[in-house]
């Protein structure tokens, strides 16, 4: 018994001695470069050689690299993952309280869940020293980190951007000269236009992407997160110049779970004891005050089914404080010292979660059962979203709710309610719906989350924030959530639920496009995404598409200003066999006409009123000064993913110096953003952006769009500025949504009236093409306040009712009296061409749904008016 003891010892030694540490596999110390990508991805899978860690592919980027985890856990716990992971859906996932025996039995019986995980894959402490952390779990046989093995499933996933992990260690490696890094003029410390991002592979911010997922990086972690329910978090980066562990500054998130702060608390003072004894310094508090927006991931899940997210920040590993960096004492710091920061951090939360397990867990149930108790007792109780309208914005709002498991229902049968919409205007009124209505419970397992995202009285209030609260404003980020605004998908909240026998299960499939016969002439309207992916792909193409400037009849159906037309012969032979295939592709709606004449209206001979669009070809600036990770990243997945519409990124040199006449439409971004010393938007374009050449080409008939800092800089300039007025920003709105209202939404009359002089200009703007409404939700992040010489120039504007304006986050009133009645789309006319100027970012971290027909039409039409 003795020998086989002594055998099975020897032959369980080698096979760890098989897994090799990072070092001795990538043959250098960790921490004196960058590794590449594709070896830290080879790591992975030496590391799961280990019978104590599991290799798993969760997903894809968009330059299809796979997303990792590694699972690390004892054998035996590994060995039943899924009894592990359905018992933590048990205690995690509540419609309701369990009976004491099971609740206990299921926290003796299951150890907790940890994810650790890295979302801005361009600072590199983090993603280089998990290797290490993750190795020494699985391999170190010490007491403590058997009982971190033994009480808890860790989960790394280091890579959940490896796009922009390849981009940046690839760049770096061109400048990486030994003992350069320490000067600030290197290279390697002055990163490329689009290195120093949290971007992914198109350029969107996936730091600030969780709940709305744009991304698929994001929406691939967002889904095996919620699979998972890690009871805690962690959200590694690098920035400060001193390593930084929570608790966070207030003000905090009306729903996070009651117990998050002392967990920050316990394990800061189980870090600093440790930090002190090395002499290794750290600080909390004063630089991540109010972390509350649900788009990054340590919010999102606190908001769903962890208890408490940590984020731990370093010195080290990103452009301007590489490898190695001198300290404003002069000293030296480098990547090496930060990695093991970030190790002996994680290590302090690993351990203390492993040596209070149980309490952890009966927490975790509790603040469960809290959120479910509290969702019963609110006074929003459902949430409808009728199934009507445009069926890309529907799905898409309701596939990222299904991401996040919140339950969505159809109703079974017609009914009726008393609701309220999120607009302000239906207030309490009894309204009808439909059978294949969605509806959504708030009291159910998501329902925090399902809170966060459609409860209008879940309010921030007036934030409470420890002075020096260190910033502008009290909130790191924006302080928006509602949905529906943000989706641009009518919805409804009431007090009265839905009795349970009149709700089923989805069920409702998705239409399949017809493919229309040939024609005279083909009809798509403008209400739906697809139509708009047809006609924009189209054009771009080559195709004549032509747009309708005032009614028309064809039998019983009158077709509105901004429908859509092609007319057959103008086209070529093989326009019907293109147009069938992208009727398929898309989902288009597209019907026929058989003859040139209208039962009413205008007809398909009038080329005044069915205006030809013209071949859009559009240059974006992508370059200094704009910022990648909001703005060009927004704009690329607006068009290039969301509606397959091709466009140039163009250096700032070009609109300099370039040739523009071969472009229809030229896109100047925001210029970015100073939160600490207020909106600096215009700051980067000032002394670099010489606008003799865009003056050139919006004279000769060009249209410029021009959103937030760009629309100052244009505002102010005597020639393309003409017509437009730049009074200053509302400086105290940082990320609210206030009530929009269009200024033209006077219905063209359709039979015989009396003439009136105007009668011609009567209806919405081209601009707000595909929108049937009268109010909207609108961003209001820092924007900047035009004031035109004419009122007819503005298209759409905040509303002027202060009492009315704000419908979601956090402003002060001075910025209500600014903003009341101000601007948000203005057009003006400039020679032959025109200026759009946008108050407001309309394609903000791409996922302003609402907006972004508003975007397409300025791309589209800027001629046509």
């Amino acid at each position: 018994m003795k020998n086989f003891a002594v055998l099975f010892f020897f032959c369980w030694s080698a096979l760890f001695a098989q897994v090799k540490p990072p070092a001795e596999f990538h043959g250098y110390e960790l921490g004196t470069t960058y590794t590449i990508t594709a070896n830290h991805y080879e790591y992975y899978k030496e590391l799961a050689k280990s019978p104590r860690v599991q290799h798993v592919t969760y997903g894809k980027s968009i330059q299809n690299r796979p997303l990792v985890q590694m699972i690390i856990s004892s054998e035996a716990n590994l060995a039943r993952l899924d009894e592990i992971k359905a018992n933590n859906r048990k205690l995690t996932r509540l419609n309701g309280p369990l009976a004491q025996a099971e609740r206990e039995a299921l926290i003796k019986n299951t150890p907790a869940i940890l994810y650790i995980f890295i979302v801005d894959t361009d600072e590199e402490a983090g993603t280089e020293v998990l290797s290490e952390v993750a190795y020494d779990l699985a391999t170190k046989e010490d007491s403590a980190t058997k009982s971190v093995r033994d009480n808890l499933v860790v989960i790394f996933s280091p890579l959940t951007n490896p796009d922009a992990h390849a981009r940046y260690v690839t760049w770096q490696g061109l400048y990486d000269v030994k003992g350069a890094s320490i000067d600030q003029n290197a290279v390697e410390n002055r990163a490329h236009w689009g290195m120093n991002t949290d971007g992914n592979a198109v350029g969107v911010d996936v730091n600030r992407d969780f709940s709305f997922f744009v991304t698929p990086e994001m929406s691939a972690l967002g889904k095996t997160m919620m699979d998972w329910r890690p009871n805690l978090i962690l959200d590694v980066h690098s920035g400060p110049n001193t390593h930084f562990i929570p608790p966070f500054s207030p003000p905090y998130h009306d729903l996070w779970p009651d117990k998050a702060y002392q967990w920050w608390v316990d394990v800061a003072e189980v870090a600093g004891k440790r930090f002190g004894e090395k002499g290794w310094s750290l600080f909390s508090r004063n630089q991540f005050d109010g972390v509350t927006h649900v788009g990054f991931g340590l919010s999102w899940a606190m908001l769903g089914p962890s208890l408490s997210s940590f984020l731990f920040e370093t010195f080290g590993g990103r452009p301007g404080r590489s490898t190695a960096f001198v300290r404003s004492d002069g000293t030296l710091a480098t990547m090496r010292m930060a990695m093991d920061r970030h190790a002996e951090g994680a290590w302090a939360l690993m351990e203390t979660a492993a040596s209070r397990k149980a309490q952890l867990m009966e927490e975790v149930y509790q603040a469960q059962l809290k959120g479910w108790n509290d969702a019963a007792a609110g006074s929003v109780k459902q949430i409808i979203i009728p199934n009507q309208g445009d069926p890309d914005k529907v799905n898409r709002m309701l596939q990222r709710l299904q991401l996040q498991d919140i339950e969505v229902k159809q109703a079974s049968a017609d009914f009726s309610a008393t609701v309220n919409d999120y607009l302000g205007i239906s207030k309490n009124a009894k309204r009808n719906f439909k059978k294949g209505d969605y509806l959504i419970d708030v009291k159910q397992p998501q329902s925090r989350l399902v809170r966060a995202l459609f409860d209008p009285t879940v309010d921030d209030g007036d934030p409470r924030t420890w002075v020096p609260a260190g910033r502008n404003m009290p909130f790191y980020d924006v302080t928006w959530n509602t949905f529906p605004l943000i989706f641009g998908v009518e919805a409804f909240y009431t007090g009265t639920p839905v009795s349970s026998s009149t709700q089923q299960t989805i069920t409702t499939a998705k239409n399949q496009a017809t493919a229309p016969a040939k024609a005279y002439a083909y009809i798509a309207t403008s209400d739906k995404e697809a139509n708009y992916k047809l006609v924009m792909r189209m054009a771009q193409e080559g195709y004549k598409w032509r747009v309708f400037k005032s009614w028309f009849k064809i039998g019983n159906t009158v077709y509105p200003k901004g429908t859509f037309a092609a007319i057959g012969l103008r086209n070529p032979e093989h326009f019907h066999s293109r147009l069938t295939e992208l009727v398929s592709q898309y989902g288009a709606e597209v019907v026929t006409a058989t003859t040139p004449f209208t039962d009413g209206g205008v007809t398909f001979g009038d080329d005044d009123r069915l205006a030809p669009i013209a071949q859009p070809k559009v240059a974006v600036v992508a370059d200094w000064p704009v910022m990648q990770d909001h703005y060009f990243g927004g704009i690329r997945t607006v068009l290039e993913r969301d509606y397959d519409f091709a466009f140039s990124p163009v250096m700032l040199e070009t609109l300099n110096r370039g040739d523009l006449t071969e472009y229809t439409t030229i896109v100047l971004p925001n210029a970015g953003l100073d939160i600490r010393g207020g909106p600096g938007f215009s700051r980067g374009y000032k002394g670099v952006l010489q606008l003799d050449n865009l003056r050139k080409f919006v004279n000769a008939g060009g249209t410029l769009v021009v959103s937030h800092g760009a629309a100052e800089v244009i505002a102010n300039d005597e020639v393309l500025g003409k017509g437009v007025t730049f009074t200053g920003y509302a400086e105290y709105s940082n990320g609210t949504i206030l009530k929009g209202e269009f200024t033209n939404t006077e219905s063209i009359p359709t039979d015989m009236v009396r003439w009136q002089p105007g009668m011609n200009e009567v209806g919405k703007s081209l601009l707000a093409n595909g929108y049937d409404i009268k109010f909207m939700g609108l961003p209001a992040a820092y924007p900047v306040v035009l004031k035109p010489d004419n009122e007819r120039d503005v298209v759409l504007r905040y509303s002027s009712q202060k009492d009315q304006l704000l419908l979601d986050g956090f402003m002060l009133d001075e910025e209500k009296t600014k903003l009341a009645g101000a601007p948000y789309l203005v057009k003006t006319q400039v020679g032959k061409g025109h200026v759009i100027y946008f108050a407001s970012d309309p394609t903000f971290r791409g996922y302003w749904y609402s907006l972004h027909r508003l975007f397409v039409n300025s791309l589209l039409f800027g001629d046509l008016e």
